[in-house]
């Protein structure tokens, strides 16, 4: 039979063994990668600086007249939101606005224009008017794509699993992508990060990119004319 003090000992030793165990407690979600996401989607914008370069009057009484009209009428038919492709009609009724790129920008989960050009013939005098807008590579801004970083399964607080700590490094991760995205000259990509503080709405900036490509191709500061979709 064995003594108290061997059972004490016995019993000393489990409790040193379990006491020594470290516990570790741990969870997860899953957020896609950069790779792992989507396409997106890519639109086309161009400008037609009709008013700038086709007005139908001037202030000394010159102007293009009826041409003003038909470099609105060729914008309005580049302009085909269906196939993403938006183009900014300066000084016209119709075409594309702001709000139109901005709305587009959270739905993510053309023919060439022509030369304008007319001729007027008084007796026998020739008479020749020409302006262009919109013309070949003329207004073209860059691409743009709009994408989305899903944090919604680490970020959910009705979710079971919810930790924050790992919705804050879901959204760490998708910022510093996000800055990562200015892209160059030629294009640019809006990341939204869902479910997250910062670049969840990307509403300022798509406003802000595309007045300054406006500005850039226009040669004016028309910021104000394009939010009103002039």
């Amino acid at each position: 039979m064995s003594s108290p003090v061997a059972l004490w000992a016995i019993a000393a030793s489990s409790w040193l063994a379990v006491w020594a165990q470290i516990d570790t407690f741990q969870g997860e979600c899953k957020a896609p990668t950069l790779e792992s996401i989507t396409e997106g989607l890519t639109v086309n914008t161009k400008v037609y600086d009709c008013s700038g370069q086709c007005p139908k009057t001037t202030a000394g009484g010159g102007g293009y007249g009826y041409l003003f009209d038909e470099c609105c009428e060729k914008c309005q038919r580049w302009h085909q939101p269906e196939k993403n492709a938006f183009a900014f009609c300066q000084g016209c009724a119709q075409g594309a606005t702001l709000a139109d790129l901005v709305a587009l920008s959270k739905t993510v989960s053309s023919k060439s224009p022509r030369r304008v050009q007319a001729e007027t013939t008084v007796k026998e005098d020739t008479f020749l008017s020409k302006c262009a807008a919109g013309d070949g590579s003329d207004g073209d801004l860059p691409p743009v794509k709009f994408q989305r970083f899903d944090c919604f399964a680490c970020c959910s607080k009705d979710s079971k699993t919810y930790i924050p700590n790992n919705c804050i490094q879901c959204c760490q991760e998708c910022a510093s992508l996000a800055k990562g995205q200015n892209g160059t000259a030629s294009s640019k990509t809006f990341l939204t990060c869902d479910s997250c503080p910062d670049y969840a709405d990307q509403q300022e900036d798509v406003q802000t990119f595309y007045c300054t490509e406006i500005e850039k191709a226009t040669k004016q500061a028309l910021c104000r004319l394009a939010r009103n979709g002039r």
